[in-house]
């Protein structure tokens, strides 16, 4: 057979390509050229989960050290080189367990989150109807007759950080499927002079108006907290009149795949697409009454 025998105590990483440097364990088989086969010299020494979730930990280490100008391929040299915690398998073992029990929660509670939105999917339409086919026959008008997108500011990157008091909101603070994502270590925080009206307050609704990532464009985000999240460039702030919409369904109503359908087909580039306020604010959107918006406001 062609490629390397791999057996459950082994480890695997990719080799080549965007996702050099993803690590796998615990699996039977053979590799292909991608893949290389990575194999303990003592297995007595080491815990293969625990090199698992230790090597799964150096990913950006790996990405930051490949080569290839074209396709990235790991560093050989950088990897052979890489020094692993020496610990006795006793500790392994239960660091492993740990992790491990720390995975199946975090799986667990991802599937809640998703049960959850679709839920509130399923509310919105059953409270509202489709927003593009309107079958509940709700008032139409021109978004911007009463909503209006605003820019953010372009903050000077002399003054990007890796900490601070104020998060820099990027395209990469986006969930593809709506939502405000935490990017951990990858944050980046602003430490020069800020205008006062680029500061974000709780519940503030932003989207993404280019597409970093495939299915990003349109995104929407309701800001988590006031006084710490920067409105920057490529993000538009939907700006309203409370007597008219509900912050929470206008995050559903953007969130709707017809209307994020709309966005993307109104959008121009062609490797990076890239929208405006002004196309946003050319869609026809209904508007329920504001008290049954508000209701399902408490919902969510």
């Amino acid at each position: 057979k062609n490629g390397v025998l791999v057996t459950g105590y082994d480890l695997m990483i990719a080799w080549d390509g965007a996702n050099a440097g993803t690590i796998g364990y615990g699996k039977a088989g053979y590799v292909g050229s991608t893949i290389a086969a990575l194999k303990k010299v003592d297995p007595r020494k080491y815990n293969t989960p625990f090199l698992g979730y230790f090597l799964k930990s150096q990913f950006e280490f790996f990405q930051r050290n490949t080569t290839g100008a074209t396709i990235p391929h790991i560093d050989r040299r950088s990897l052979e080189n890489l020094l692993i915690p020496d610990l006795s398998i006793e500790d392994q073992i239960r660091i492993a367990t740990i992790l491990n029990k720390a995975e199946r929660l975090i799986a667990q509670r991802k599937e809640s989150i998703r049960l959850l939105d679709e839920f509130l999917k399923s509310s919105f339409l059953e409270m509202f109807g489709d927003p593009i086919q309107n079958n509940k026959k709700w008032k139409t008008l021109h978004l911007g007759s009463t909503i209006k997108i605003k820019h953010g500011f372009a903050f000077k990157s002399e003054y990007f950080s890796d900490n601070g008091e104020f998060v820099l909101l990027t395209p990469g603070n986006f969930n593809e499927e709506g939502g405000f994502r935490d990017r951990g270590e990858r944050q980046k925080f602003y430490t020069g002079e800020i205008p006062q009206e680029y500061i974000l307050n709780k519940d503030d609704l932003l989207l993404a108006m280019t597409e970093q990532a495939p299915g990003l464009l349109g995104s929407p985000l309701l800001v988590p907290d006031s006084g710490r999240f920067l409105h920057n460039q490529r993000l538009g702030l939907v700006t309203f009149g409370r007597e008219h919409f509900n912050e929470r369904f206008l995050f559903h109503l953007f969130n709707a795949k017809g209307i994020r359908n709309r966005i993307h087909a109104k959008a121009t580039g062609t490797k990076v697409r890239h929208t405006s306020p002004s196309k946003i604010e050319e869609l026809i959107i209904y508007q329920p009454p504001i008290g049954l918006q508000n209701r399902f406001g408490d919902i969510v």
